[in-house]
């Protein structure tokens, strides 16, 4: 069988008691079907002593196809050391749960060494604990946590970062003390009953067109520094890979994660199409994003700044590897496998933002800003159209969405290569030749 994809993950069903499917490309990785319909990722592997051993790795699509595969080569490294992985994940889970743990930032390190989530939330609570809550609660030892220092630190972060942050800041402590009542840290949760602090209002930041024309410009000399050889850290403050991710949350309406997070095998650039697995979207619905012309530009380009790393980063001596679909079209600087976190895009754009005096703009706005545009008179999409371009649950989602399979395709890409018309007369790369594009009766 060739390499497994989210497709045929989604369409496999177990025909007896379990049904085991092996990932071609990914020695020993498997995937195990139950007859209940759980989809699991499994390794098979054979010790020194000729032992045959499995070990789970995680339920799809928690676990991401990605990041099964990469877990499975770090398996498989581990036998390589003539090592046992179960027996390491066990050490390192018995390590993180009998660790000395006498301070609050003891307990949320035990919690991040045991894992257990995606990777994307493993990065988000380590940010978000280093970021904003160790500094003010981390010496805290367990016994003295009280709500009252919780509330004001909450409060001290809403004051700062937001209500958003200051409400998921406070999730998270919860979690970690959750985590330490079932690891017998401590006998009772002392915030258990606390309630969010902050009613989080939706954001209605959309960018006017001479800041889109600044960002975009901005974004755009990025190409011109990389080709002169700048450094990610010159006067332009960004690298040429991020400023490309900021753009195409702009002129494709996905969201900042979706982006940043972007694999090789769900582009079909021929086709102009870019198919995001259930797995990775926000609504845990696949999604096809019809791809305009400049879009397909952008990711050529990104993806010769993730050839060029990636030829970089071969050992001496050894083969040349070649792209793999599972490999992030936006590497991480942490492993060519891996792609860079959802909040490097946020930062590159606050970096962009600064310099263009852009004031309280995120990628999130960018995806605002292309829906109001489209809805807009100026191209005059279909408020359902526009749902489909971002994903959002349509009309009469339910029953209703059973018998309606229509997936809007021709809808989208000409909602989507209107709204790259108007950009790109708004930033000047075209010359504007109307201020309204109406796709009312063409969407009709």
């Amino acid at each position: 069988m060739p390499n497994l994809t989210d497709r045929t993950i989604r369409a496999l069903t177990a025909k007896g008691d379990r049904l085991a499917v092996r990932d071609e490309g990914t020695p020993g990785l498997e995937l195990r079907v139950s007859k209940g319909g759980a989809k699991t990722f499994a390794i098979r592997y054979t010790l020194a002593d000729g032992t045959r051993r499995r070990m789970n790795l995680g339920r799809w699509p928690a676990l991401s196809l990605a990041d099964a595969r990469e877990a499975a080569l770090g398996a498989m490294r581990d036998v390589a050391r003539a090592g046992d992985p179960a027996q390491t994940r066990k050490a390192e889970r018995d390590r993180a749960r009998s660790r000395d743990v006498r301070t609050l930032d003891d307990l949320a390190e035990a919690l991040f060494e045991v894992g257990g989530v995606r990777a994307s939330t493993d990065a988000y609570r380590r940010w978000l604990w280093s970021k904003h809550l160790k500094g003010r609660l981390g010496d805290a030892r367990l016994e003295d946590v009280a709500p009252g220092r919780v509330r004001r630190a909450v409060r001290e972060i809403g004051a700062g970062a937001g209500p958003t942050t200051a409400n998921r800041a406070l999730s998270l402590l919860k979690r970690i003390l959750n985590f330490g009542v079932d690891e017998e840290h401590i006998s009772a949760n002392p915030i258990a009953k606390l309630e969010p602090m902050f009613d989080e209002q939706s954001r209605a930041r959309v960018l006017s067109d001479d800041e889109l024309k600044a960002l975009w410009g901005l974004a755009e000399k990025t190409a011109e520094a990389a080709r002169q050889g700048a450094g990610d850290r010159d006067a332009l403050w960004a690298s040429r890979p991020m400023a490309i991710g900021v753009q195409l949350c702009l002129i494709t309406a996905q969201r900042g994660g979706e982006v940043a997070g972007l694999r090789r095998g769900e582009l079909d650039l021929e086709a102009r199409t870019w198919l995001l697995p259930a797995e990775r979207s926000k609504s845990k619905r696949e999604h096809l994003v019809p791809l305009s012309d400049r879009a397909v530009q952008l990711l050529n380009e990104a993806l010769a700044f993730a050839d060029l790393r990636l030829a970089a980063l071969k050992p001496e001596g050894e083969a040349e590897r070649k792209p793999q679909p599972s490999d992030p079209v936006f590497p991480s600087p942490k492993g060519p496998s891996r792609p860079v976190a959802r909040l490097s895009l946020g930062r590159a754009m606050a970096r962009l933002n600064k310099i263009a005096k852009i004031e309280d703009a995120s990628p999130h706005d960018l995806r605002r800003t292309a829906a109001t545009a489209m809805a807009s008179e100026r191209i005059g999409a279909l408020t359902e159209v526009v749902g489909r371009v971002l994903n959002h649950a349509p009309p009469g989602a339910g029953v209703t969405s059973i018998y309606n399979r229509h997936a809007y395709v021709a809808e989208k890409r000409r909602a989507l290569d209107a709204w790259e018309g108007l950009l790109l007369e708004i930033v000047g790369e075209r010359v504007r030749t109307s201020n309204v594009s109406d796709l009312r009766g063409a969407a009709a």
